[in-house]
């Protein structure tokens, strides 16, 4: 059987996003894909043969699809990601060893901290993600560093420490390491604060992230400006997954230009935040 013996099932497939699995006639799954609509993806198939040799010996192996479908397309990323770990896929030639897209970590201890991670685990952290480009993960916790002072330290805050380190000074930390630097309350706002930034876009808005850091320096025009700055980063998350899900190359080329704007927009908005704490 090959992939027109499908052409029924893949007429029935929802227009969802979601993660498609081809399997061989042995039953072992040979490809994982992932789509931003799975009847439009599975179907391209049909007419793909004389692309390559190694596409066409996929589409001569197959003979099962399987397909699971997410609630977003971020959902549907991170899903193939762990599918193909799972099941190592003879015709995936990406993510089949340990690198993977980047999540952001909060931890839940009692003063969380943030970390770019690639790694998901059950320890009673907060993930956040993926992010693609990978770049994006670091550019929005140092965001979160920078307006919110949730640290990325090692410090262990269950011992005494007379005085806070560099990050305190320089105004990216609360020092919760130091008894009477902050407050609990004090640092539950910010908490909800980076939680609302690294959320995903679908969930975010300009009201939660202000209300969240209601005792912050986030109204006035300065609000504005930090509002401004992670909407930048929010909206070239979301371009990036576009691109991700296309195969385009007018859409990379696209994403250049957004991303060369867009960072040249955000440089001006720290220019002039940096200006105001002087």
């Amino acid at each position: 059987m090959a992939v027109h013996d499908l052409k029924d099932q893949i007429a029935r497939l929802p227009e969802q996003p979601g993660v498609y699995l081809w399997g061989d006639a042995r039953g072992e799954t040979i490809y994982v894909g992932k789509a931003r609509s799975l009847r439009d993806r599975v179907r391209s198939y049909l007419g793909a043969y004389g692309m390559s040799p190694r596409h066409d010996a996929l589409l001569d192996d197959i003979a099962r699809l399987e397909v699971i479908v997410t609630d977003s397309v971020m959902e549907a990323l991170a899903l193939e990601n762990n599918l193909i770990k799972q099941y190592k896929p003879r015709f995936n030639i990406l993510l089949r060893d340990d690198k993977t897209y980047p999540y952001i970590k909060l931890t839940g201890e009692k003063y969380p901290r943030v970390y770019v991670t690639r790694r998901l685990k059950k320890d009673g952290s907060t993930y956040f993600g993926p992010y693609f480009p990978g770049n994006l993960a670091h550019r929005l916790v140092h965001f979160i560093h920078r307006h919110f002072k949730v640290p990325s330290c090692k410090v262990d805050l269950t011992r005494f420490h007379p005085k806070p380190c560099l990050q305190f000074h320089i105004h990216r930390c609360l020092g919760p390491c130091v008894a009477g630097l902050t407050t609990d309350e004090e640092y539950a706002e910010i908490e909800k604060a980076a939680k609302a930034a690294a959320d995903e876009p679908n969930n975010w808005s300009r009201k939660l992230v202000l209300s969240a850091a209601r005792e912050g320096p986030l109204f006035g025009k300065t609000g504005r400006l930090i509002y401004t700055e992670l909407a930048i980063l929010r909206f070239l998350i979301g371009h990036g997954l576009k691109l991700l899900f296309s195969r385009n190359a007018a859409d990379a080329a696209a994403w250049t230009k957004l991303t060369i704007q867009a960072d040249q927009k955000s440089d001006e908005i720290v220019n002039e935040l940096l200006s105001r704490r002087k």
